[in-house]
């Protein structure tokens, strides 16, 4: 039983520390881009100059961590940003990260260690074990119920967003999408316009 709650505190305490611990470490760590910290949100001039290296910084990507959110799909620089990358490194990693994802997992853990604790109590209880032992099947659907309950509704949710992906993207128009600043939704169309042409799927001299 000690090993099982000092095993636990040990897992909560790496989880919450882990990142902090390779700093401490000196443990080398991956470069990260990212997009709104590394262009400038306020001076035009850097904002478009960062926006016409973007290409450069995918295109020397290894992977892409996109935190997904309901409004990811329906945004136009996010959904630049993505197809951009899929065009110039087809090859390289994808990670999709939810931002419940998180919450999710230490719902999981705490669920996991409700379910475990009363186990290990009946481990230690006489009395409690003796019914364990007489009617198995019974103290085990008894516990294991609440815990399959849990994992079926976390299976649908997770589920469901995924559906929910396809539909998003069906659903994208780079003319309704939603954009903080509108202006840059022209610079945007002109990338487009210009990765379109390098593909060959419209006239060079297509002005649109």
């Amino acid at each position: 039983q000690m090993c099982f709650w000092v095993g636990s505190a040990t897992q909560i305490l790496i989880l919450l520390t882990w990142h902090e611990l390779q700093h401490l470490l000196g443990c080398k760590r991956p470069a990260v881009f990212l997009d709104k910290a590394c262009v400038h949100q306020t001076d035009t001039e850097l904002k478009k100059k960062g926006i016409k290296s973007l290409a450069a910084f995918l295109d020397n990507s290894r992977s892409l961590v996109i935190v997904y959110s309901d409004v990811y799909l329906a945004r136009l620089w996010t959904v630049y940003e993505l197809a951009s990358f899929l065009l110039l490194c087809p090859k390289s990693h994808m990670e999709f990260m939810p931002v419940t994802l998180p919450a999710l997992m230490l719902t999981i853990i705490a669920a996991f260690h409700v379910y475990a604790g009363p186990v290990q109590y009946i481990g230690n209880d006489d009395m409690l074990e003796t019914i364990a032992t007489t009617y198995p099947v019974m103290t085990m659907t008894l516990l294991a119920v609440p815990w399959i309950s849990f994992m079926a509704c976390f299976s649908r949710l997770w589920t469901t967003a995924l559906a929910g992906i396809s539909s998003d993207l069906k659903k994208f128009d780079i003319r309704t999408a939603a954009c903080t600043c509108e202006s840059d939704r022209s610079i945007v169309q002109g990338h487009v316009e210009t990765y379109m042409k390098l593909l060959g799927e419209v006239p060079q001299d297509s002005s649109q």
